[in-house]
């Protein structure tokens, strides 16, 4: 019956797609756990999973969390087993943890894992190039304050933080006011004081923009704190609020790839596909030797190798929470943006009226 199923399957979605192939699956769960291993991404495989029967009742529903995963046949069950056929597809490169609920007529229900990861085929794009070029930008030193020297005479300071409400509360300098540069340009009896930006920007163009902005509207003394809230921990400065230190030291693959355009930049790794992802990268062991200045700043892609180099003197460190998989994935979005098809797109979205 099951054998039969999947040939209709195939038949019926041929008619949809005719040079889709799909890859045919069987699997059986080990605990709560169906490894699907390494897939390709924007692929169709059908999944045929035989789970364990609960005394023989009848299978009411059976659905997923996500869209990837969807259920293409009523369940078939008998006294031992359950048989369900899936459509799986993923879109992304990335690892994967799918939860699969399985509802039977008397209300119980029993909760999988589809894990696995998603991986590029070879029809996919590589990276741009222009997106991996070398960085060319310098930091402008005139704008930046170094955390060393706000520590030893912070009553000296006014701290303004421009992140959002939310990653201002975990973790913030105490008596920091939380303001936008707009909010900031408002309060005029500021302008008298020594005003210290703070962003979750380890270097910025944007950043550095509305420093010199907040200097032309009679902000004369405001500078940027270098390194962000990374530098003001390491340098002995305290925090208030709930967040983790690896939270406190972590940035977004965006706010990375804005850094990366910086020659003060380096990303960190030992793993050699590195290159791929990045031009100006070191290795742990070579940081040491490496000459250095205040404004030298490292991105780690993993927490263990922050870690590993946070203690060494004078060191601006930070890490990546999604790891090298996100940077990779963040670099092919802008890929595909970049792309001549999706400008074309981007220039009729823009022809209509109800666009905004």
């Amino acid at each position: 019956m099951i054998k039969l199923v999947y040939i209709l399957l195939i038949f019926a979605f041929s008619s949809v797609s005719a040079k889709d192939q799909f890859t045919f699956l069987q699997l059986t769960p080990q605990s709560t756990r169906i490894e699907l291993g390494k897939v390709f991404i924007n692929k169709d495989y059908l999944l045929e999973l035989t789970l364990p029967s609960k005394d023989g009742l009848k299978v009411k529903v059976a659905k997923a969390n996500c869209s990837c995963l969807q259920l293409l046949e009523k369940p078939l069950s008998n006294s031992k087993e359950v048989n369900l056929t899936f459509l799986f597809k993923a879109i992304r490169t990335r690892k994967f943890k799918v939860s699969l609920d399985v509802v039977f007529e008397n209300g119980e229900s029993s909760r999988y894992f589809v894990i696995g990861e998603s991986t590029s085929s070879q029809e996919e794009p590589e990276i741009a190039a222009a997106l991996l070029k070398s960085p060319a930008l310098s930091v402008n030193k005139s704008l930046y304050v170094t955390a060393n020297r706000l520590v030893r005479n912070q009553s000296k300071y006014f701290f303004v933080d421009l992140r959002n409400t939310n990653e201002f509360l975990k973790a913030r300098i105490p008596q920091s006011l939380n303001l936008t540069s707009l909010g900031l340009r408002t309060n005029d009896f500021l302008k008298s004081q020594t005003v210290i930006l703070i962003s979750n920007q380890l270097y910025s163009k944007e950043l550095e923009s509305q420093c010199k902005q907040l200097r032309s509207s009679g902000f004369k003394k405001a500078y940027i704190l270098s390194g962000s809230l990374q530098s003001w921990v390491e340098a002995g400065g305290k925090l208030t609020g709930v967040a983790k230190p690896e939270v406190t030291f972590s940035i977004s693959a965006k706010e990375a790839f804005v850094a990366s355009a910086f020659k003060e930049t380096y990303f960190v790794s030992d793993n050699p596909q590195v290159d791929k992802v990045c031009n100006q990268f070191i290795k742990k062991t070579a940081i040491a030797k490496l000459k250095r200045t205040p404004f030298t700043s490292f991105i780690c892609f993993t927490y263990e190798d922050f870690q590993a180099i946070k203690d060494m003197e004078d060191l601006n460190a930070v890490w990546i929470e999604s790891g090298i998989e996100g940077y990779r994935d963040f670099l092919e979005h802008y890929t595909k943006i970049l792309s001549p098809k999706s400008i074309r797109l981007r220039q009729k979205a823009s022809d209509c009226v109800g666009c905004p």
